[in-house]
């Protein structure tokens, strides 16, 4: 279940890549952050009441953490959809898919002890991305620095998010 939940967030990260470059070149930067967060939250309100139930009064404590994981979203896509504007989704994509390195990079620094297959995992990201984004062909990297924010943003974000347990899932993304 895991491995599908999993395939089904990448192919819907990719629909949302496609739709977020064409958007964001025809309307504003304000306008687009606020569409996607306005998505977002007409599909997760739902799930989270239909699948999760209103939370305990004892998960409500948590709730901090899950608006400050929203706000390091909006930022982060803020950067991304500038990013998009004026970088190519070859280039900018895989920057900013190194958003789970970043968060595991900073749960290590935490204390967190891993693995030898999750550091070799997150050097191998970072060498595919650099190769990724080093192809030949009709790119511009001139949104490189705007993806390697919106990546280094969305991963405190997820950082946050997991700092909202108790609270069930979908509740904590509706909160953000």
């Amino acid at each position: 279940m895991t491995v599908a939940l999993g395939l089904g967030a990448a192919v819907a990260w990719a629909v949302v890549n496609l739709w977020l470059v064409t958007l964001s070149r025809r309307v504003d930067i304000a306008v687009t952050t606020l569409a996607v967060l306005a998505t977002s939250t007409v599909v997760t309100l739902p799930l989270a009441l239909a699948l999760e139930g209103a939370p305990s009064s004892d998960a409500w404590s948590h709730a901090p953490a899950a608006a400050a994981a929203g706000l390091l979203e909006l930022a982060g896509f803020g950067c991304y959809i500038v990013a998009i504007r004026r970088g190519t989704l070859a280039v900018v994509a895989p920057l900013v898919g190194l958003e789970g390195g970043i968060a595991a990079l900073v749960a290590i620094a935490g204390g967190e002890e891993v693995g030898t297959a999750v550091v070799v995992g997150i050097v191998l990201a970072v060498i595919g991305t650099s190769l990724s984004c080093a192809e030949r062909g009709e790119r511009r990297a001139s949104g490189a620095g705007w993806a390697i924010l919106a990546g280094g943003v969305f991963g405190l974000m997820f950082v946050m998010y997991g700092l909202t347990d108790p609270l069930d899932p979908f509740t904590a993304v509706t909160i953000g």
